[in-house]
């Protein structure tokens, strides 16, 4: 589009030059669920790790987001670890209030600071209506021992007060060090309370988590809504699944505010996310491709790679050989141009075997 043409809201604004944007990626679907498996079994803290500059930071501001929806009765804080030279239990302290909001985190004795700690957190798990609150510890790398032990003293004071607090340690690769460490000098006191799971964060790898970050980016082809043609089959499929979940399938009776794929936790009144679909679909990948291994080794290996945007190669590879126009394809993939849809048309060598074949087959 040329620079020249006036545009309704300038350029400059735009998310993706503001940075104010997230997008999902495998690995932070993999914290979310760390997160979500953590809730689950009372696991009341692990450790997050990986290099630096791969996007922990905004990972933790997107799984809060998730949970904020999946969890609203949930309150969760950021608190950006500090580097300082020395590690003194008032910066500490004040560190922690800041996180929570209040208003003057370094005003007050340090007694005081942790008193004022509790009661914040105390009260907004009494707004939220939830005794379960989160804490994200952004470079938990630099904390020390003593800030691990005054960690678990809040843990202690909250739980008294009938609270469960969850600490998520994030930052580089020294913190597994730190676990390890502190478990050869045998404080198992803070391993079992702050780093009993752990995952290890990676960023974008290969074209596979390009092209998932893109199908988060581009849900409905830029929000927009649009109409696709489906099969039978797959009618059939999508009434089936709307019974086990007891919504309507006549789509006059659908509620528009009601997603067509719910979410995988119990409130599927909430969409599931592209990550998540992506990695069920994988599974089931996985789960084929065990299937016929035996019988056909090469196809299996070729399945074990295959990404969800397959099926949406194969939808459309089918439909052209099957004798669907082009613009039909075209609009049912809803590509904005047909040159898009064209690469799925088989190559004219292609086309020339399989008819060859075909012709002198064994009758």
């Amino acid at each position: 589009m040329s620079v020249d043409v006036p545009r309704p809201i300038d350029p400059s604004l735009h998310p993706l030059a503001t940075g104010n944007y997230r997008i999902a990626t495998p690995a932070i679907q993999a914290f979310y669920e760390l997160v979500v498996r953590c809730l689950h079994y009372r696991i009341m803290g692990a450790l997050i790790y990986g290099p630096s500059r791969i996007g922990k930071t905004r990972a933790i501001e997107y799984v809060r987001l998730l949970l904020a929806r999946n969890y609203p009765k949930m309150t969760s804080y950021h608190a950006q670890c500090e580097h300082k030279p020395r590690h003194a239990e008032g910066p500490f302290f004040a560190n922690l209030l800041e996180a929570v909001g209040d208003p003057d985190p370094n005003a007050g004795s340090n007694p005081s600071k942790r008193m004022r700690l509790s009661l914040r957190i105390r009260e907004a798990a009494a707004r939220a209506g939830s005794g379960t609150v989160l804490l994200f510890c952004d470079e938990a790398q630099r904390y020390n021992e003593n800030e691990y032990e005054w960690l678990r003293d809040v843990h202690d004071a909250l739980d008294r007060q009938q609270i469960k607090l969850f600490t998520l340690l994030v930052g580089q690769q020294e913190l597994l060090a730190q676990k390890t460490g502190l478990q050869i000098a045998g404080k198992t006191q803070i391993v079992a309370r702050l780093m009993v799971d752990e995952l290890s964060f990676y960023g974008i790898r290969d074209a596979e988590d390009v092209a998932t970050c893109l199908d988060g980016h581009l849900v409905g082809k830029g929000s927009k809504p649009g109409k696709v043609a489906l099969p039978p089959l797959a009618r059939t499929a999508l009434d089936q699944y709307l019974v086990q979940r007891r919504r309507p399938i006549t789509p006059a009776r659908w509620d528009p505010r009601t997603p067509l794929l719910a979410s995988l936790e119990q409130d599927s009144t909430t969409s599931i996310t592209g990550t998540r679909l992506w990695n069920v679909m994988r599974r089931f990948f996985a789960q084929v491709a065990d299937v016929i291994t035996a019988d056909h080794p090469t196809l299996a290996e070729k399945l074990r790679r295959a990404s969800p945007h397959w099926m949406h190669h194969t939808h459309a590879t089918h439909a052209l050989a099957r004798g669907a126009e082009l613009t039909t394809v075209r609009d049912n993939l809803r590509h904005a141009s047909i040159a898009t849809t064209s690469i799925y048309l088989q190559s004219d060598e292609v086309k020339r075997a399989r008819q060859m074949t075909e012709a002198f087959v064994a009758r």
